[in-house]
């Protein structure tokens, strides 16, 4: 197994306020990830991340969390099933200026929490991502983004 997704998640308590983050932060975020990790899966794969191949950092806000009390932003590293999850309290302020600043933000983040992880595969796509800034366009991960969501939503109306 090898890890081949990354993703970044926002729970306010808010859905439109979600929506909103996980479009113009997530969805960028998990395209640029995709293009860092490209064609290096083998990195990321070996005995330690048997069964794992997503990874998942979830940020709540307070507002989330008082919502629905039994959640808990533990912000350490946790394997689910088959994902590799981080739950963290989410500082709306981190992501605040314009969405490449954000995606910027959101993927310094990630660097920072996956240097933390025990997996020497997550550390070795924390090098990487590190390496990829300013070499890989947050530009065209947000027009990909869009365009693939453009499509869901095409889609979506073409069901009768």
């Amino acid at each position: 197994m090898a890890l081949k997704e990354i993703r970044i998640g926002f729970d306010t308590g808010n859905d439109e306020k979600d929506f909103v983050l996980n479009g113009e932060i997530g969805q960028p975020f998990s395209w640029y990830m995709d293009t860092v990790m490209r064609g290096r899966f083998k990195q990321y794969s070996g005995a330690e991340v048997k069964g794992i191949n997503i990874v998942n950092i979830s940020l709540y806000h307070p507002d989330y969390i008082k919502k629905f009390p039994s959640i808990e932003a533990k912000n350490e590293w946790l394997t689910v099933l088959n994902t590799l999850n981080l739950e963290a309290n989410l500082d709306l302020r981190l992501f605040k200026g314009d969405q490449q600043n954000q995606i910027l933000k959101a993927i310094n983040y990630f660097i920072e929490k996956a240097e933390l992880s025990d997996l020497p595969q997550m550390k070795r796509l924390a090098v990487d991502t590190r390496q990829s800034i300013g070499k890989i366009s947050i530009v065209d991960s947000i027009k990909k983004a869009n365009d693939f969501y453009q499509a869901c939503l095409d889609n979506r109306a073409a069901i009768p």
